[in-house]
């Protein structure tokens, strides 16, 4: 990473299932060298951090936040002010009523950065924050604005999961900004499953657990088994590494996938 002038979230580790496993597995030694995972693939609720954190409500959530923690933040300002303009159906030549919103907004913020100032991060005191954010959004009125809460719980399943993981964030954390930083993910190195890394890419990418064990149902040719071995290979830009531990499993269901591997060239390393 230091070598090639890289950030954590050029890096991407990929599994076939099971990421908490691969979670408790890494966090500690990666700690170890100044790093943290993200496992995109974690269960918040009813829905995963990955689908959290591209959630419109969020998003907006997130941004009132961040202006909560400082002074400025003009990405989160202009996200939070347009969509407060959408949630309380502010037409674009209603001037009035903008500056209306404006105004609510400004006074909602200092407020909030008041009291935040005044409140170390916790479990609790996120959950307090929450609580207030949502009531200036007023819920209801964001279901009726965004298309994709209209039909289903699908706001309900974002706000608990909002809950859990900024209370999660704040545990021990020092500042609010700090909190936010480690519910958004910043300067970490994302862990997920195959299946959730489908239309990303990375620098590098490196699959943990190329082998029968978390391939138990790999047999040779099966479709399925190479399309989801290229979907992870096809992630990385520039470089994939593929890792296998004998103590974790076998390689005899997997064995076509290094045969691919072998006669395009790529090298076995042993560690």
């Amino acid at each position: 990473m230091a070598g090639n002038g890289r950030a954590p979230r050029d890096y991407a580790i990929l599994v076939k299932q099971k990421s908490d496993d691969i979670e408790a597995d890494l966090a500690e030694p990666f700690a170890r060298e100044g790093l943290r995972l993200r496992n995109e693939s974690h269960a918040l609720g009813r829905t995963t951090l990955q689908d959290l954190l591209t959630d419109t409500f969020a998003r907006i959530a997130v941004a009132l936040l961040r202006l909560g923690s400082v002074r400025r933040a003009a990405d989160a300002w202009q996200l939070a002010s347009t969509a407060l303009l959408e949630i309380r159906a502010i037409a674009d030549r209603d001037d009035r009523g903008g500056a209306r919103t404006e105004h609510e907004l400004a006074t909602f913020v200092a407020t909030l950065r008041a009291d935040m100032t005044n409140t170390p991060p916790s479990a609790a005191s996120a959950q307090a924050f929450v609580d207030r954010v949502y009531a200036f959004l007023n819920l209801a009125a964001v279901a009726r604005t965004y298309v994709e809460y209209a039909t289903s719980d699908l706001l309900a399943i974002m706000a608990e999961a909002f809950r859990l993981r900024l209370a999660a964030s704040a545990n021990g954390s020092p500042t609010w900004v700090s909190t936010l930083d480690a519910f958004e993910g910043l300067g970490q190195i994302p862990l997920m499953t195959v299946h959730k890394s489908k239309d990303l890419e990375y620098d590098t990418i490196v699959f943990v657990g190329l082998d029968d064990q978390a391939w138990w149902a790999h047999r040779p040719g099966n479709p399925e088994g190479l399309a989801t071995f290229f979907v992870a290979l096809s992630r990385a830009k520039q470089r994939a590494i593929f890792t296998f531990c004998r103590k974790r499993g076998r390689r005899q269901r997997v064995a076509e996938l290094f045969q691919l591997l072998t006669d395009a060239g790529v090298s076995e390393i042993a560690i």
